[in-house]
């Protein structure tokens, strides 16, 4: 299991307690993917290095998974569009098992709480999540919280839970201008699937929607 936040407790859109709580979720980004260059490295494809956590007994549910990568054939301005600009909403344009999103509650412009479908094999996942989007300079940050909804379980579909910290930046190598993504997850798939099975699957698959991700940009966006 993955905590969640439950609908009820969260505070009052533009409320103070309300800043705080999506303050404290960012303030925590930079130490968290500081940390999890530590962790040791369970994939390399292409570019991109997929790392997973040591469990501690602290963790709850599966492993913690990291991936960092490094892009210089993309522009900052073409991934903010696909990956900050409505940053949920965008997802079926480039992870191929996304069925779709719907935004369920609006609380801010960058702020809201969706629903995203995945057809996965054995069941199709639903995640109810509260996903907030902030730029910095020429770095934006996307984090998204697991929220124990009261909405139903849509037909067909088992609800997992899903927390997710990302950071995407420019940077310069060499005095070549390229763009670095991290993503770190940590989720539970729901139902009777067993958490080995969803632990190898992201050791193995956690980097694909990193290629999509980047094509769809040179082809859509910074192409045209």
């Amino acid at each position: 299991m993955v905590t969640t936040i439950s609908r009820k407790d969260l505070p009052e859109a533009g409320s103070p307690e309300f800043k705080s709580l999506v303050d404290g979720w960012f303030s925590g980004v930079d130490e968290l993917v500081k940390k999890s260059r530590s962790w040791p490295v369970v994939n390399t494809t292409g570019e991109v290095v997929t790392r997973r956590k040591q469990k501690e007994t602290s963790d709850e549910g599966n492993h913690y998974f990291q991936r960092e990568s490094t892009h210089f054939d993309v522009t900052y301005e073409g991934m903010r569009s696909l990956l900050y600009v409505d940053h949920s909403i965008q997802e079926p344009k480039y992870i191929n098992m996304c069925a779709g999103v719907e935004l369920v509650e609006e609380f801010e412009p960058q702020v809201g709480i969706y629903w995203i479908g995945f057809k996965v094999p054995f069941a199709s996942r639903e995640f109810v999540e509260l996903v907030a989007t902030r730029e910095e300079g020429r770095a934006f940050f996307i984090v998204s919280k697991g929220i124990d909804h009261p909405s139903p379980v849509k037909s067909g579909y088992v609800r997992g839970e899903y927390d997710a910290w990302e950071i995407v930046r420019e940077v310069e190598v060499d005095g070549k201008k390229g763009i670095e993504w991290v993503c770190i997850q940590h989720s539970s798939a729901g139902g009777n699937l067993p958490k080995w099975i969803v632990d190898a699957a992201a050791s193995k698959d956690f980097h694909k929607d990193v290629g999509s991700a980047i094509e769809y940009v040179k082809t859509h966006v910074d192409g045209q």
